[in-house]
């Protein structure tokens, strides 16, 4: 943002410092250490991590879960058994620890081969078995020729063959024929506990498609051929998990179905017997027809009332039972006895409740296999079982009840219709009974036969829910890293970073860079913008070179008058410049200063006053510094007698020059006074301007600089003109600010600004064209 200050110079606001494209490109093209050197870096630091780690494998296995089953056909109170549980539920028992502690410990997965790296284990080891320890061990193998291996574990060493098994504490092995080729092999076991938190951490157990019953395991490891054996074996370990569990829960209907099959064939083989011993007794064959309603009737209520006797027995039996062993037990529900009684499940809300509480007993009894009785979650389910326990048992009683009603009701009845029935033989009414005791007693046992078919064909096949779709295939290529694309963000992260470093640091950056920096901070045009003077021997192309005149002060240079020089130009064109730099007659006195030290007004006052004198003017070149003048360090001349000597009148000033050919006359600085000052405001200093300019054309007096003294403000009332010498990315804008104001306050002849040692690629006006005039970079 400009600005116009007290002083009515303008001024730029420096957090409004414009970026577009190309001021970045700019910034990182003068910043080559930061805008390239940290993309090269970080894509190096990146190469050789990649190169170091050890690549990620991955692998997966696909399984079906249905969640019925088909194929054999079963009753109600069977098909709990067969129906598959929720994926979710079957989602977390593939991710639990028992699974991940089976795989584990199966593939001893806490062994890995530390050194060398990136190989697989099984070409270094065979049958590997370590248990499952408890504490972590390393064991270094090391190569002694003809196949055998020197082991250091715990302070003691001993040797291994290959091909022979080794057993070591905690660990047991067969070097491969593969170690051969290695000198040092470094094995590592892991803490068991460990290992399995690591594996159930790089175990992913995913649902690809909602609307499918397919689940995946996937896992990534460092082991390639492990990597495709872990998903196998857990969908392995998995399936025959379910399949006990399944197995069972059949057996143990089976065994219950056995115990009410035994008791039905024992009522059957009465019944049967009765019928027969009946039939001899009495000869009976057929009824009579007269009678065959009126029998056939009664026969029917009898048997009825038979039924809901035995019925009524055999539940009042069973629900004695079921009290007695929930009285001695906290094991299963007593009440899934009430499976294989019939009547009872035809009875919807009874069907129901007994197979939630086989759902529950299922899940209590896969929670019990990480957990206790005493688990929160454990206490839940067996509430749960409890509560459907109540609801059964009060169904059941409601049950019973209805039966006796029933009972009594067809008591009634048969005493009503015993009168009308008088008439009939009653050897014929208890054929009738027998004959439909014994029926009924087969029916029973048919149905129960089936049942218990069914129960040990669930037993002896393998659970048809649970398939494997895909088994695992080896892995082709690493999943991680991606080296092309980590390789990518490396470099543009690095671009990143090291351009938007770059850009940040030019921000930052307090100091002048260019000359419309200069003048807007100034209020006062620039003169002239001096490209760097590249010392004697020092790479530059053809870039222009300097003489060093003193190896103490290499900032002090003089510019070599090569035609065609940028710095010789420059020079030039700050001569002609100030030349014009008034209207009514051209400055002769020209004070040079500068905010702070080092920012090249010496060489920059040299350097005018040379290219003064090689135009054909009489130049004479001052070193008013009478503080640490060094300009003599230049001309390889003495100090004494100079400037100082002159004002304090110990020699005449015309004894004091020094002259050289094709270059300006030359006054050191004297002898170093304690009250310079003064000497420079003096009359003396006044005459001794006024006669010099009566010999030379152009007088340059290099000053001390302006924010540290006030010695250029002094000489600035006795001169035509001041030069404000400031150097880029050294001088503070702060201090030119400051510079010019001081002036401003003692009302100096402010000609304009020099800009030393600029970066002409920044001038967006005319540095590419400079460059390509002339072939090179200054």
């Amino acid at each position: 943002m400009i600005a116009r200050n007290d002083n009515g110079r303008m001024t730029e606001d420096r957090g409004e410092r414009r970026l577009n494209v190309a001021a970045i490109w700019r910034s990182a093209r003068r910043q080559p250490l930061l805008s390239v050197g940290i993309p090269l870096l970080l894509l190096a630091s990146t190469g050789f991590f990649l190169w170091w780690v050890a690549p990620k494998w991955g692998a997966f296995t696909t399984i079906r879960v249905d969640e019925d089953r088909a194929g054999v056909a079963i009753i109600e109170a069977l098909q709990t058994l067969s129906s598959g549980s929720e994926i979710s539920t079957e989602m977390e028992v593939l991710r639990s620890r028992t699974i991940a502690e089976e795989v584990v410990d199966s593939l001893d997965l806490h062994v890995t081969v530390k050194v060398p790296r990136k190989l697989p284990r099984s070409v270094l080891l065979s049958e590997v078995d370590a248990g499952r320890t408890r504490a972590e061990a390393e064991y270094v193998l090391t190569a002694e020729g003809d196949g055998v291996f020197r082991v250091h574990e715990n302070g003691r060493s001993r040797t291994v063959r290959i091909g022979e098994r080794a057993a070591l504490p905690g660990l047991a092995f067969t070097l491969a024929p593969g170690a051969a080729a290695h000198d040092r092999v470094i094995i590592e076991v892991a803490v068991f506990q460990e290992a399995v938190r690591d594996h159930m951490r790089n175990v992913r157990v995913v649902r690809p498609n909602r609307e499918a019953d397919i689940l995946s395991i996937e896992f990534e490891g460092r082991d390639r051929e492990l990597v495709q054996q872990v998903p196998d074996l857990a969908a392995r370990r998995f399936i025959s998990r379910r399949n006990q569990i399944r197995t069972q829960e059949a057996r143990s209907t089976a065994a219950f179905l056995d115990e009410q099959i035994a008791a039905l064939l024992a009522q059957l083989s009465a019944a049967e017997s009765q019928l027969r011993d009946y039939r001899e007794q009495y000869g009976v064959v057929n009824l009579r027809a007269e009678g065959e309603a009126q029998v056939t009737r009664l026969a029917e209520m009898q048997a009825e009332r038979e039924l809901w006797q035995i019925e009524h027995q055999s539940l009042l039996q069973m629900m004695g039972r079921i009290e007695a062993e929930s009285a001695t037990t906290n094991a299963a529900s007593p009440y899934r006895a009430l499976l294989g009684f019939p009547s009872l499940l035809r009875s919807q809300a009874a069907a129901d409740l007994l197979r939630s509480l086989h759902e529950l007993e299922a899940r209590r009894a896969t929670l019990l296999d990480r957990r206790t009785m005493q688990d929160p979650e454990v206490q839940v389910i067996t509430n749960q079982i409890a509560a459907i326990d109540n609801q059964l048992h009060d169904i059941t009683t409601s049950y019973l009840n209805s039966i006796g009603v029933q009972i009594r009701t067809l008591d009634l009845a048969l005493a009503r219709f015993t009168d009308e029935l008088q008439q009939i033989p009653e050897k014929e009414l208890q054929l009738a009974r027998l004959m439909r005791q014994s029926e009924v007693n087969a029916e029973l046992y048919s149905v129960l036969q089936l049942r218990l078919k069914e129960a040990e064909i669930l037993a002896a096949v393998d659970d048809p829910s649970v398939i494997v779709v895909d088994p695992a295939i080896p892995p082709r290529r690493p999943v991680s890293p991606d080296v092309p694309l980590t390789l990518a963000l490396a470099l543009m992260m690095g671009l990143v970073v090291g351009v938007g470093g770059a850009v940040l640091r030019e921000q930052l950056d307090d100091t002048v860079r260019t000359r419309d920096e200069l003048q807007l901070l100034g209020g006062a045009p620039v003169l002239g913008s001096i490209p760097r003077i590249v010392p004697v021997g020092a790479a530059g192309g053809n870039g222009h070179r300097a003489r060093d005149r003193h190896a103490s002060r290499p900032g002090l240079r003089l510019a070599d008058d090569i035609a065609g020089s940028p710095v010789t130009e420059a020079y030039r064109s700050l001569r002609t410049n100030i030349n014009f730099s008034r209207a009514e007659r051209r400055p002769r006195i020209l004070v040079l200063t500068s905010p702070a030290p080092g920012d090249g007004k010496s060489t920059t006052a040299a350097n005018l006053a040379s290219t003064m004198a090689k135009q054909g003017l009489r130049c004479l070149l001052v070193d008013a510094d009478l503080r640490r003048g060094r300009l003599h360090d230049i001309f390889r001349v003495r100090r004494e007698p100079g400037l100082s000597n002159v004002l304090l009148s110990e020699h005449g000033w015309r004894s004091v020059i020094h002259r050289a050919e094709g270059m300006s006359d030359f006054m050191a600085t004297g002898t170093l006074p304690p009250n310079p000052a003064e000497l420079l405001g003096s009359a003396m200093m006044s005459e001794f301007l006024q006669s010099a300019v009566e010999d030379y054309d152009s007088i340059v007096l290099d000053a001390p600089p302006m924010n540290l003294v006030t010695d250029a403000a002094v000489l600035s009332r006795s001169a035509d003109g001041v030069l404000v010498v400031a150097r880029a990315g050294v001088t503070s804008r702060g201090a030119i600010t400051y510079t010019f104001d001081q002036l401003s306050s003692v009302s100096a002849r402010v000609l304009g600004s020099v800009l030393n040692d600029a970066d002409i690629s920044r001038e967006r006006y005319y540095g590419s064209y400079m460059q390509s005039y002339y072939g090179t970079e200054t």
